[in-house]
């Protein structure tokens, strides 16, 4: 059994171990991303996205380009 003040220490070195730093992306890193997409679009493959946030919310996007216009 421990006492509710060692839980709630417990809980908050667990909340900030879970954080993490915001990525850098340096140029060549973004110059990759930019073929990586544009590959992905000239082959009409779908584009799935992971976007930081500074709260613990994690977005994914999921991308299609349709080359197809009518």
């Amino acid at each position: 059994m421990m006492l509710p003040e060692h839980v709630a220490r417990l809980k908050q070195d667990l909340a900030v171990t879970k954080k993490t730093d915001k990525p850098i992306i340096d140029e060549q890193q973004a110059e990759e991303f930019e073929v990586t997409i544009a590959y992905a679009m000239s082959v009409n493959n779908p584009l799935i996205f992971s976007i930081f946030m500074i709260q613990e919310l994690s977005i994914n996007l999921k991308v299609s380009h349709n080359t197809s216009i009518r």
